[in-house]
């Protein structure tokens, strides 16, 4: 049996991997800010979600939850 590969390229598959990894370390609140900025905008959702999967610390992953609203207004305001 191969090993799992990685999705590289920002998606459906890139996001469902990283959304498996929070789930698979209980990390429920994360879950729900990730889903609404797919929402808005699913690459930009998938390179912030990345992020947060690889972050080491908790301080890192709170940057990424607390920017994740700016994010969501920017995208709102440039009409993607």
């Amino acid at each position: 049996m191969t090993p799992k590969r990685i999705p590289t390229r920002s998606g459906k598959p890139m996001f469902r991997y990283y959304l498996k990894t929070l789930i698979d370390k209980d990390d429920f609140d994360a879950i729900q800010p990730f889903i609404t900025l797919a929402r808005a905008n699913l690459d930009l959702a998938c390179e912030c979600l990345r992020h947060y999967a690889t972050c080491r610390s908790k301080k890192e992953r709170q940057e990424i939850l607390d920017s994740i609203p700016g994010h969501i207004e920017y995208v709102m305001n440039r009409g993607y």
